[in-house]
């Protein structure tokens, strides 16, 4: 499938962004920069992984759990179905506070194994600590 097929396999599953859902997507999975996707747009991606996570992400899987991984107050986070998915409206709050002096509220350790990463919630509180 060509760039532009993805992104009408996304639009036409009611994917918001199709065009960013699509790069990141080749980029996982078949390793295309954005500047290569966007100097061959008639190459023809694929393989098993790729169109797996493709149908995933058409049947409205997040973007997240198929890409395993979500950045978040600029700290890359390991997400699955078993984590909430750190918001990008949650992140304003974590800059909220963390620019806040208001110091009531202390700081959490900062996990350190990839194996525990925290997702949602405890990704805003991780960010929260490592900010401040």
């Amino acid at each position: 499938m060509t760039y532009a097929e993805i992104c009408s396999a996304l639009r036409a599953a009611g994917v918001e962004n199709p065009g960013v859902d699509a790069g990141l997507l080749l980029e996982h999975f078949c390793g295309a920069s954005p500047a290569a996707v966007l100097a061959e747009p008639g190459r023809d991606y694929g393989g098993e992984a790729f169109e797996q996570a493709l149908r995933a992400r058409c049947a409205r899987v997040p973007l997240q759990y198929l890409l395993g991984t979500w950045e978040f107050c600029r700290q890359r986070y390991e997400v699955s179905p078993d984590c909430l998915i750190p918001r990008a409206d949650t992140e304003l709050l974590v800059s909220g506070r963390s620019a806040s002096t208001d110091t009531a509220m202390q700081p959490l350790p900062v996990q350190k194994s990839a194996k525990n990463a925290p997702g949602g919630s405890e990704a805003s509180a991780s960010s929260t600590s490592s900010s401040v």
